[in-house]
């Protein structure tokens, strides 16, 4: 892979648009950012759909729900007029790709990974598109004079996340591996830690100095990264030793204490439930 380091972009700036509204899932504003060369953000809430844009049209990542893909049509319409080309779903869960409908009615490609499609068989949705198109590691999606490759590095947070990757600023769109500022890691069946962990590290391998996230802080050094891979490896540690020792599951909590992490947000109110999704995954000999 070749692409440019991006240098010079610190922070992203929100442009003069924004609509008032409410979604699904209670969001009330919307914010398209600037992310620098033909490159925004449709931001709503924690939430952040991509929107790169080149001489043949538009790409735009993750629709989020009917609500916000139609605000964000609006939105990209104070950018450009070009055709929406692809809209791309990240992975299969629902809070990022219900909505594309207001894409595909403009002649969009709706793209996925190939994994997606069995769950969006097995769980379809009113407001679910199914893609035109399935893609797989390495696929390049062109705009014309932009190109975004889609990158995938197997299961990890569902089994079908592609990381795109923006060539024109050398930089990738990691959703929900990592959220800036954030611990989170949840109660959620279908992901996998330990590959959660291997992919985060296939990732920092790559060439790049900053990464865009699909939720909070828009652009984040490597670092931020590289934090979320070391409290995960950090945590999962603690549970197993617990669990290898036969404390029960209701008593880990309490022994958690790693204070390099206090400055994220849910940081100690968060344990039980990590707690019970890891002592879940190792007593079942994962």
């Amino acid at each position: 892979m070749k692409a440019g380091l991006a240098f010079g972009i610190a922070l992203a700036m929100a442009a003069p648009f924004a609509v008032q509204g409410q979604d699904s899932m209670g969001m009330t504003k919307g914010t398209l950012e600037n992310l620098g060369e033909d490159t925004y953000g449709w931001r709503v809430g924690t939430a952040r759909s991509l929107i790169v844009v080149g001489e043949d049209g538009v790409l735009y990542v993750d629709p989020i729900s009917p609500r916000v893909a139609k605000d964000g049509l609006a939105a990209v319409r104070t950018i450009t007029d070009k055709p929406i080309k692809y809209v791309v779903y990240s992975h299969q869960h629902w809070d990022h790709i219900l909505g594309a409908k207001v894409f595909k009615d403009e002649g969009a490609t709706i793209v996925s990974h190939v994994a997606c499609l069995k769950h969006f068989y097995r769980h379809p949705h009113p407001d679910l598109v199914l893609p035109d198109m399935t893609i797989e590691s390495g696929d390049t999606l062109s705009l014309g004079n932009r190109d975004v490759q889609m990158l995938y590095f197997g299961p990890n947070h569902g089994d079908c996340l592609v990381v795109p990757w923006i060539k024109h600023l050398g930089m990738p769109f990691v959703v929900d591996l990592v959220t800036p500022g954030f611990i989170g890691i949840g109660l959620m069946p279908d992901y996998d830690p330990g590959e959660w962990v291997r992919s985060l590290k296939e990732i920092e391998r790559l060439p790049f100095e900053q990464f865009i996230a699909g939720h909070a802080t828009a652009i984040s050094p490597k670092s931020v990264l590289a934090e979320r891979r070391m409290f995960l490896e950090d945590i999962m540690a603690i549970v197993k030793r617990e669990h290898d020792a036969g404390t029960p599951m209701d008593e880990v909590a309490a022994k958690i204490d790693l204070p390099q992490y206090k400055h994220l947000a849910g940081y100690g109110t968060s344990f039980p439930d990590f707690v019970k999704r890891l002592y879940t995954y190792y007593n079942i000999g994962w």
